[in-house]
Parts: structure tokens; sequence; C-alpha cells
């Protein structure tokens, strides 16, 4: 009878050893599922800190290239690009009036050099009384299959 008890009580061990570990096996999978979230968060936020700022930088250009060259210039620039909504890839954003007076419409393919980001401003312009030009700036970037992107507006007048 004491040999039984004795076989009984070794089994309920080893029933517990199986437990202990299933226990912990789950406790440690839901710590690295919780850190692959967290690195995968704060890429994202970095991501999108970044792409915020390459956004309000674009359209800051912009008002700088009013003010450098003047309402009337800046308004038939953007209007000899194209008489509605120009749209300009801006992997790198033009230094000089120059640079800026030479700038065309086009597609974004080209990403700003050494990031991830491709960044373009659409201007809408109108030509009735006040001239406005609307520029919506958005920086994109892709993170595995998904594209994120941030968009910013700024209205531009000659009263500005």
């Amino acid at each position: 009878m004491k040999q039984a008890l004795h076989h009984s009580k070794r089994g309920s061990t080893l029933i517990e050893v199986i437990i202990a570990i299933a226990v912990i096996s789950i406790a440690l999978v839901a710590i690295v599922a919780s850190s692959v979230m967290v690195v995968r968060n704060q890429r994202y936020s970095t991501a999108q800190h970044q792409a915020t700022a390459y956004t309000q930088e674009s359209l800051e250009w912009l008002r700088k290239m009013r003010d450098t060259v003047g309402w009337e210039t800046f308004f038939a620039d953007l209007q000899a690009d194209n008489p509605v909504a120009p749209t300009y890839c801006l992997d790198t954003l033009p230094a000089t009036t120059a640079a800026f007076e030479n700038l065309s419409s086009s597609s974004c393919a080209t990403v700003i050099t050494g990031t991830i980001f491709t960044r373009s401003v659409q201007i809408t312009l109108s030509a009735s009384a006040p001239q406005t030009a609307t520029a919506i700036s958005t920086t994109s970037w892709e993170d595995g299959e998904k594209t994120f992107q941030v968009q910013a507006t700024l209205v531009l007048t000659d009263q500005e």
C-alpha cells in the first residue's frame, strides 16, 4: 500500500511540472509578442515624426519661395507648369529661386536621399480674386506591405 501511495505522488509531481512549463511557455510567448508590438509601434512613430517634419519643411519652403520671388512671379511660375494643379516631386528642396522656377510638374517615384520617404506637393491654383495657391504636401513611406502618409495643407495668397 505504501508503494502505491508513493507512485501516485510521483505522477502528481510530473503533472505539476508539465503544467508549470506550459504556464511559463505561455507567459514567454506573450512577452515576446508584446515586445514585437512595441518595436513595431516605435518604428511607426519614428517614421511618422520624420514624415511630418518633411511635410512641414516643404510647406515652409513654398512660403519662403513666395516671399523671395514675389507673389506675381510665384503664381505665374506655378501656372506655367500646370494651369490648374501642378504636382512636384520634392526629393530635395531647390535652394535657389532659379531652381524653383525650373521645377516641373511630375509624378513621384524618387525617395528623399538616405530615407524611405517620398514627398510631393500638389498645388491647386485659383485665378479668381483673390488669387490663391492651396498646397497639399504629402510624405509617404512603406513599412512591410503597408503604405503610410502624412499630409498638411497651406493656403498661399498675395496678402500673407
